[in-house]
């Protein structure tokens, strides 16, 4: 689902589904709220803490393979940056002794 998108914008609070296709699906608001932690408001509504206690709960294995997904994904993007550091250096230093 489109919804993990949202997981880039790590200050996004409140954030308004009415009318979405996707709401159609009776269990969109745990699927959100799970996937979505930091969500304070969810289609206007106060995300409370026993709603987010049991949505965590029933998408606990899809969570964990997500963040397992995310924390493989940074440190590849890390080792690539890294690697492209060392480039830009080895290059500097090829230009500065020719």
């Amino acid at each position: 689902m489109q919804i993990i998108y949202l997981r880039q914008f790590k200050h996004l609070r409140s954030l308004n589904l009415s009318g979405n296709p996707f709401c159609e699906d009776l269990s969109y608001k745990d699927y959100v709220i799970a996937h979505l932690p930091e969500l304070v408001y969810l289609d206007s509504r106060l995300v409370d803490e026993s709603s987010q206690k049991a949505a965590t709960e029933r998408y606990r294995y899809s969570i964990e393979e997500l963040l397992h997904n995310e924390t493989v994904a940074k440190e590849k993007e890390e080792e690539e940056a890294t690697k492209n550091k060392k480039r830009q250096i080895h290059k500097v230093c090829i230009h500065f002794w020719h």
